[in-house]
């Protein structure tokens, strides 16, 4: 009776429900603004029952059955943070970079409230842009210890993944590779334009290709 899809939409992963019958459709509607949502193994077809984990900056991998029919969402699981951790201390916000070509790059930001100045900070600026992989949002206990002592941290979604589709990814790859650099580089000023951080208080981190990345930048 029921159609789900999954969308992306500036680099973060959507669910729509379509109503088979009527054609109606609607988004999962969270209170955050920047998250990644997916399905799961849902292997029973003649149900009203959806079951789909949630992830964000600020709230970790978490696991809800949502009815279909009444729009009704039941958490069933949320991984375990020791320490104490609260999610409300933190908050996350999506920015747009504008590259030297015109492409607006999006970004994802989070801190802690309480932490936040209003002015300039450090800050850990990551990125990847390669193979196609999107660089969703996720949740990270390691990061935790720099957000409570006021480092921002951002992502940077480059050309080089699919955040924002397959032409996202076609343009940072080949001959077009140095938009992922350039990319990285209108985050990073973007981020200093803005008021978040001085370039000698940001940090720029990679892992594997995402080595490449920072190499070049810097």
């Amino acid at each position: 009776r029921h159609l789900v899809i999954s969308e992306r939409d500036q680099g973060l992963q959507k669910l729509r429900v379509i109503d088979r019958v009527s054609g109606e459709s609607h988004h999962l509607a969270f209170d955050e603004r920047v998250y990644s949502a997916h399905g799961l193994h849902n292997a029973e077809y003649d149900t009203d029952s959806f079951r789909f984990a949630f992830v964000s900056l600020t709230t970790p991998q978490t696991v809800y059955d949502y009815d279909l029919r009444t729009r009704a969402m039941h958490l069933r699981k949320r991984q375990p943070v020791l320490g104490g951790y609260e999610p409300t201390r933190y908050e996350s916000v999506q920015l747009q970079a504008r590259a030297p070509d015109g492409a607006a790059v999006p970004v994802s930001l989070v801190w802690r409230r309480d932490a936040r100045t209003g002015g300039p900070q450090p800050l850990l600026l990551r990125g990847y842009g390669a193979y196609g992989m999107a660089n969703d949002v996720y949740f990270s206990s390691t990061l935790v210890s720099l957000l409570d002592r006021g480092v921002i941290v951002a992502l940077g979604h480059v050309r080089g993944g699919t955040d924002l589709g397959r032409t996202w990814y076609d343009q940072g790859k080949l001959q077009h590779k140095m938009n992922s650099f350039t990319d990285f580089v209108a985050c990073a000023q973007a981020l200093v334009d803005g008021g978040w951080t001085t370039p000698g208080q940001l940090i720029i981190e990679g892992g594997s290709a995402g080595g490449l990345l920072v190499g070049a930048t810097a």
